[in-house]
C-alpha cells in the first residue's frame, strides 16, 4: 500500500520540482513532473473516495483487501464498475479522475483546465517534448486548478 500521506506528500514535493523547472526554463521536465502531481493527488483522493483507509493498494492481493469498499462502491456508481487492480493503477489520468468522486465538479467547473492536463502521459518521456514557454505556464496553471479541486 502507498500511504495516504506518502501520496499527499509525492504530490507536495512534484509540484515544487515542476515550479523550480518552470523557473529554469526547463519546461519539458516541469510538465513532466507535474503530470505526476496530479497522478498522486488522483490516487490519493480515489483511495478516500473508495473508503482505502490504509492508502493506495498496489497489487491484486492488496485491492481483495477491500471487498465491501468495491461492492459499495460498484452499486451507486452508475457506470464504471470496479473490479480488477489495473483499473487503478496506471497513469492516465482521465481513467483516474473517475475514481476520484470529483470528476463531475472538475469536468462541470473547469473544464477548459481539465483539457489542458488531461492528456498528460509519463510515457511521452520517451518523445522528443517541445512546450513552450507559454503551453508549459498554461499546463502549470491548469493543473493548479485541478489539483485544487481533487483534494
Amino acid at each position: 500500500m502507498i500511504g495516504l500521506q506518502t501520496l499527499k506528500y509525492l504530490a507536495t514535493q512534484k509540484l515544487k520540482d515542476a515550479e523550480i523547472l518552470m523557473q529554469n526554463q526547463r519546461y519539458n521536465g516541469a510538465v513532466y513532473i507535474m503530470g505526476y502531481a496530479l497522478e498522486f493527488s488522483f490516487k490519493r483522493k480515489l483511495s478516500i473516495n473508495l473508503g482505502f483507509a490504509s492508502g493506495f493498494p498496489e497489487t491484486a492481493g492488496e485491492m481483495q483487501q477491500f471487498p465491501n469498499q468495491l461492492a459499495a462502491f460498484n452499486t451507486i456508481n452508475g457506470g464504471i464498475p470496479l473490479s480488477q487492480i489495473r483499473q487503478i493503477r496506471n497513469h492516465k489520468l482521465t481513467d483516474l479522475i473517475k475514481y476520484s468522486g470529483a470528476e463531475t465538479r472538475i469536468k462541470a467547473s473547469y473544464n477548459n483546465e481539465w483539457q489542458l492536463v488531461c492528456c498528460w502521459n509519463p510515457e511521452k518521456r520517451y518523445v522528443r517534448q517541445n512546450w513552450t514557454a507559454k503551453r508549459a505556464k498554461d499546463f502549470i496553471a491548469a493543473a493548479n486548478i485541478v489539483l485544487k479541486q481533487i483534494v
